[in-house]
């Protein structure tokens, strides 16, 4: 990986560290036997 792609990495880790989260959820299946998962990524800010 080239050092723009780290240095984008690194921003987008920061930014989702300091305004957002990181939620994964579990849902059990009705039809087929185990659980569904669901990843969501937040990101919101307060001030422009």
């Amino acid at each position: 990986m080239n050092l723009k792609g780290k240095l984008a990495l690194a921003y987008t880790a920061g930014i989702i560290d300091g305004e957002g989260c990181i939620n994964v959820t579990t849902h059990k299946n009705k039809t087929k036997k185990g659980f569904s998962y669901q990843l969501f990524v937040s990101v919101w800010n307060t001030e422009e």
